[in-house]
């Protein structure tokens, strides 16, 4: 992944030539070391007034490339004049012209303001992303023209590193110095060059800024993990299992998107409904195929009743056994979904009942039909009535007896130190076999130790003011606790500068608050956990594993001061 700068391309940006070459750039493996600028001013420009490159790309050991993109439709080169798209004026600038002088004049001004850029190499080039372009002429090497098919057929490092020895190749008939270099661009150039372009206070990245690129990543790290879907190719029964931040939820999302892709009328279901809902937006409306439920949707959904009891007996026992009742005393139903797809398969495999819905909803089956579930049945299966993970396993397998597990141990959501932290508090060990996101210095997890119900309301306002003097939007924040009338709820009633309020009512000016429970399966960069008044039980650990990885940066731990003696005791037996 290259470095980019800035890390997401702006809204205003209406070139799609240029926000898919922003993606190729920042995903494409050969481009690891690069530096990468987007729409970098020239305020220096030699025959105008200013200019503009496009990409501004930083090869080490190759040179800079200032690279001009082009993604009209429609592009024809008459009398020499150019034309692109609308324009039926024409323009006698060509566009390489115009990236050669824009080059020339940064290169002219970098070399006057340090001796030690004086022999790097600058290329320009031209990118046509929606036509194909090859003609040739005197004014551009043909190299210099990079046409919709080639941009298209190969990965663009690949065709940046052939442009750029082929530049390097014809500079060395004619530049004597660049015969005898062994390193075109070494670390020490760069330092400068970044130093010249975008000074230290434009380095410096804003909360904001700082959650989009972190949010790239995320996407960037699940997707090395699309290959476990591959395995569907050769059973058609796959159980995914891995701990939390093993990017299991995308996963699905992927699963079910090829599924439907293909042709197959797809039912998705999870447990939680705030997940649900979060997987649905995600979905989008793009398929009318993949139908998104939870388990007690499903089943509501056939019972026909109107009167709902929350009691663990009615979830379990009673709305299952009327759905059942009603779909095999309809003489019209039949298996209505070609695929299945089961995120939180931990806590919709330990009931019997719900497995007895899916076997009737799913053409052949479970036991020959086609499904894919994804859980955690180690560390959060909250709702499990303390069923071990061979028995949540073993659930299924009465069903499936061909079942392939695929195990899911990169963690690819949270930082380093906030993993570390989860596992002390949830006394996990051996979950990962490897930590993509290292720690962050300006944010850490942070333990708060509180006396009283208004003690703790009093730190976790703090915390919260903290976060939005330095600059972290309310949406990037959640509170969550093991009760519903917890710490933020209680908050919430009370005069404060922000806006708490709870997950299903908040707007984008609210921070949100919810129980462990209904967050989970979801995350949010910055993690409030309150009203912890227990690090012992064995629910205790798990809540507390489950709330501290829905964090993608960092979270805070308000803890009664009675727990004081319990943290330190792990912290001595994790030594």
């Amino acid at each position: 992944m290259a470095r980019l700068i800035p890390s997401h391309y702006e809204e205003s940006v209406k070139s799609p030539g240029e926000k898919e070459l922003f993606l190729r750039l920042r995903n494409d493996p050969l481009t690891k070391d690069w530096i990468v600028m987007h729409s970098v001013d020239v305020a220096h420009h030699k025959s105008r007034i200013s200019g503009e490159v496009d990409f501004l790309i930083i090869i080490p050991n190759k040179g800079v490339l200032c690279l001009e993109i082009k993604a009209h439709q429609f592009i024809k080169r008459e009398g020499g004049n150019w034309y692109l798209g609308k324009d039926s004026n024409g323009k006698d600038r060509s566009p390489f012209k115009q990236v050669s002088e824009t080059m020339h004049s940064l290169r002219c001004y970098l070399s006057s303001r340090h001796t030690a850029l004086n022999d790097v190499p600058f290329f320009s080039a031209v990118c046509f992303t929606s036509v194909e372009f090859t003609e040739i002429s005197p004014e551009w090497r043909p190299w210099q023209c990079i046409s919709s098919r080639f941009f298209r057929t190969r990965g663009i490092g690949a065709v940046i590193i052939d442009l750029c020895d082929r530049e390097l190749e014809h500079y060395k008939n004619s530049v004597s110095f660049l015969k005898y270099k062994k390193e075109y661009l070494n670390a020490y150039q760069i330092e400068i060059l970044l130093s010249l372009l975008r000074p230290p206070i434009e380095l410096s990245q804003s909360p904001v800024e700082r959650l989009l690129q972190h949010e790239n990543e995320l996407i960037r790290y699940t997707e090395e993990q699309f290959k476990a879907l591959d395995a569907a190719h050769y059973n058609e029964r796959l159980l995914f299992v891995g701990p939390a931040g093993t990017g299991k939820t995308v996963l699905a999302i992927e699963a079910a998107r090829r599924l439907a892709i293909s042709g197959k009328k797809v039912l998705f279901l999870c447990y939680s409904k705030p997940l649900s809902l979060h997987i649905g937006n995600l979905i989008g409306y793009g398929y009318s195929n993949i139908k998104v439920m939870t388990i007690h949707g499903l089943m509501a959904s056939f019972a026909r009743i109107t009167k709902y009891l929350d009691t663990p007996e009615f979830w379990k026992s009673v709305l299952p056994e009327l759905a059942l009742e009603a779909m095999l005393g309809d003489n019209n139903f039949g298996p209505s979904y070609d695929a299945l797809i089961v995120d939180e398969a931990q806590d919709i495999s330990s009931e019997t009942l719900w497995l007895d819905v899916l076997e009737l909803i799913l053409k052949s089956g479970l036991a020959a039909g086609i499904w894919q579930m994804f859980g955690d049945f180690k560390g959060q299966a909250l709702f499990s009535d303390g069923k071990s993970e061979q028995e949540l396993i073993g659930n299924l397998r009465q069903r499936a007896s061909d079942i392939s597990i695929f195990p899911l141990t990169i963690n690819c959501r949270n930082r380093k130190s906030t993993v570390e932290q989860s596992l002390l508090i949830g006394r996990m060990n051996g979950l990962y076999s490897m930590i993509l996101r290292s720690s962050d210095n300006e944010i850490t997890p942070e333990y708060k130790f509180y006396e009283s119900d208004q003690s703790q309301q009093n730190a976790l306002k703090e915390a919260i003011l903290s976060y939005l003097k330095r600059g972290y939007p309310p949406s990037s924040m959640i509170v969550l606790s093991p009760k519903r009338d917890g710490c933020a709820a209680q908050l919430a009633n009370c005069p404060t500068s922000f806006s708490l309020r709870q997950i299903d009512e908040c707007e984008a000016k609210d921070i949100a608050y919810t129980t462990i429970h209904g967050f989970k399966g979801m995350e949010r960069p910055i993690v409030f956990i309150t009203d912890i008044v227990d690090l012992e039980s064995t629910q205790s650990r798990m809540l507390l594993y489950t709330a501290t990885t829905r964090s993608t940066e960092s979270f805070t731990l308000f803890l009664s001061q009675t727990t004081e003696m319990q943290l330190a005791k792990l912290v001595m037996e994790s030594k």
